[in-house]
């Protein structure tokens, strides 16, 4: 895996605009994988969850690509299983976890937080163009 250095001029305003809402984010591509393309997004939750997703991409159609695998995200975010998640690890002793009413909070939140990301990149035009 190494950083990926060919995002598009179209694609950059789109991770520009995640940054302004808050998201980190790092661009790579994994040879071994096919060339395989991706953006690691991340943003602290409200109860403090450091909470990240991959995004791919194709590196010829940036900008749609990512657009359709962040709302693919979006959709198959479950937040029943984000609370298990974290409960399980709970009972198998990490420390810092909160309690399950604050996680069912938290875990609403981030599903809030991915839907207006993706909502709000979906409705910006950009194209895919390297000028």
């Amino acid at each position: 895996m190494e950083e990926y250095k060919g995002l598009s001029a179209g694609m950059k305003i789109l991770l520009a605009k995640a940054e302004e809402l808050d998201w980190w984010w790092s661009a790579w591509i994994e040879e071994s994988q096919n060339g395989r393309t991706y953006v690691e997004m991340g943003q602290h939750s409200p109860a403090g969850e450091d909470f990240s997703m991959i995004i791919d991409f194709d590196s010829e159609n940036q900008c749609n690509s990512f657009r359709d695998s962040l709302e693919s995200y979006y959709e198959d975010f479950d937040i029943d299983e984000h609370i298990e998640m974290w409960v399980e690890a709970k009972r198998n002793g990490v420390s810092g976890v909160p309690s399950i009413r604050e996680l069912v909070d938290d875990a609403r939140e981030i599903d809030a937080m991915i839907l207006k990301l993706s909502q709000t990149l979906r409705e910006m035009e950009v194209e895919d163009s390297n000028e």
